[in-house]
């Protein structure tokens, strides 16, 4: 079987992860990761010309692909996907392997299995988006293996790594840093305290980075205000707690019950852990868990960080039990779900078509927009059209591409969204957006100053069933 390994794992990422390159671009994140990697390569600063909450590494990370690439080729960023993907798989079939089930036969290829297949088993696309969560789960498996490592050997030159690792993961994403407490329980109680420097320091470095490099870009300022304060605001401005318990079950529906034979699995040795290792890779569970709850929005793809400590808590336990008398029940319940929201993944548009929700002509929007601008002009999309600056290959005109996070759309703005719009029109005034692209009158409901905005200096161009087209009027500058 080893040397099937590789190709079993390369044709499971391929199956499951090529349906996202064939729908692109998807209406997620990684629309807003795009827009901020084109502002920083055609030579705009990550929280000074465009605003977003998140850390800095998911964008840089962009921005390489598409340096080394194209502006816009979301296909590569893909591409580069599926090698995370597939490394992430890798890296916990060796966790597995050495620490979790050592003398399994298989234990390492079915972790990864199991880690390929169900990062994608989500009835949301947002599964197959590029997202932070998937890059960072790689640095996360890593560090898992650098710290079990160290428990085996003491070595400080391991718990070092372990502290980059968390703080590089940190960077895609901070709830990672939520991975800080267990360790650190965990060095308290083994008393190993010269460990504790190594691992201190191996954090402190990717953060020192961090800051020297956006210091010395003068951007520092902008990343604490807008990449490290603005978290908390974000935070306080929280749904309702209806809207927050109809989007966890949501969450339940979607991404736990088509895994919920993995999750079965899992839940069982955190509840009965057979030994030490077991726990320690408990609690990094655990502490992932009010980092994905945190701010109530339950978000699906905030529940792929969670795959990494579950995958390797589960395998021992799937791997015997696949190898039982009742492995081919088992087989089939790990299999069914996979596949069949495989072929649903690869058929959506199809069944959209067929039930009347045929997805919106974005494409044909992106090419007006193409039409009415030159490839230097800056555009400005309200609504759920973000996927039109990757498709038009156009960088945004507004700092901000997502003004309102709210599990509830139809909620009125809150203080924060309305200072947010009102940054948004600043933004429009000051860089004079050659297009903005709305999804409608409706659209417009919450924001009337832009609306009113829009129509002062503005003409409407084109009218689509999802988007209207408007082009500055040369009057008006």
């Amino acid at each position: 079987m080893k040397r099937f390994k590789l190709p079993l794992i390369a044709l499971a990422v391929a199956a499951t992860r090529l349906p996202a390159i064939a729908h692109l671009p998807t209406p997620g994140d990684e629309v807003s990761y795009a827009a901020g990697a084109s502002v920083i390569l055609n030579g705009g600063a990550l929280y000074r010309d465009f605003l977003d909450h998140k850390p800095p590494l998911i964008y840089y990370t962009y921005a390489a692909v598409f340096g080394a690439t194209s502006d816009y080729n979301l296909v590569a960023v893909h591409l580069v996907l599926m090698l995370f993907v597939a490394a992430t798989g890798l890296v916990l079939g060796r966790v597995v392997r050495t620490f979790l089930a050592p003398g399994v036969t298989n234990a390492d290829l079915i972790a990864a299995l199991l880690y390929v297949i169900f990062s994608a088993t989500f009835v949301d696309f947002a599964a197959l988006d590029a997202n932070a969560e998937l890059f960072l789960n790689l640095p996360m498996a890593l560090a898992l293996w650098a710290w079990l490592k160290w428990r085996s050997t003491e070595n400080r030159l391991h718990a070092f790594a372990a502290g980059v690792l968390v703080a590089v993961a940190t960077l895609y994403k901070y709830q990672a840093a939520a991975l800080v407490v267990p360790i650190a329980i965990d060095v308290v109680r083994l008393r190993q305290f010269k460990s504790a420097l190594a691992l201190g320091a191996g954090l402190l470095l990717p953060a020192a980075a961090a800051v020297a490099f956006f210091a010395a870009a003068g951007t520092l300022d902008a990343l604490w205000q807008r990449g490290v304060l603005y978290n908390f605001q974000f935070l306080g401005d929280a749904p309702a707690f209806s809207a927050s318990l109809l989007a966890l079950s949501a969450v339940v529906a979607q991404v736990i019950v088509p895994a919920s034979v993995l999750y079965l699995f899992g839940v069982g040795v955190i509840l009965f852990p057979a030994s030490p290792t077991d726990r320690v890779v408990r609690w990094w569970f655990v502490a992932l868990l009010p980092a994905v709850a945190m701010g109530g929005r339950f978000f699906p793809h905030y529940f792929l960080v969670l795959l990494v400590p579950l995958v390797a808590l589960a395998t021992r336990t799937i791997t015997a039990a696949l190898s039982g008398h009742r492995g081919a029940v088992v087989a089939i319940a790990l299999a069914l779900p996979a596949l069949g929201l495989n072929i649903f993944q690869w058929a959506r548009p199809a069944i959209a078509r067929a039930t009347g929700n045929a997805e919106p002509d974005l494409a044909g929007v992106a090419s007006v927009v193409r039409a009415q601008s030159a490839p230097d002009d800056l555009i400005f999309m309200w609504g759920q059209a973000y996927p039109v600056y990757a498709l038009s290959k156009r960088t945004p005109a507004a700092r901000l591409i997502f003004w309102s996070f709210r599990a509830d759309p139809q909620a009125p703005p809150s203080e924060l969204e309305s200072k947010l719009l009102a940054d948004i029109l600043a933004d429009l005034e000051k860089y004079r957006a050659r297009v903005v692209v709305d999804v409608g009158p409706e659209s417009f409901r919450q924001a009337p100053a832009l609306a009113a905005y829009v129509v002062s200096k503005y003409r409407l161009v084109a009218t689509f069933a999802i988007a209207r087209v408007h082009v500055r009027s040369t009057a008006v500058d």
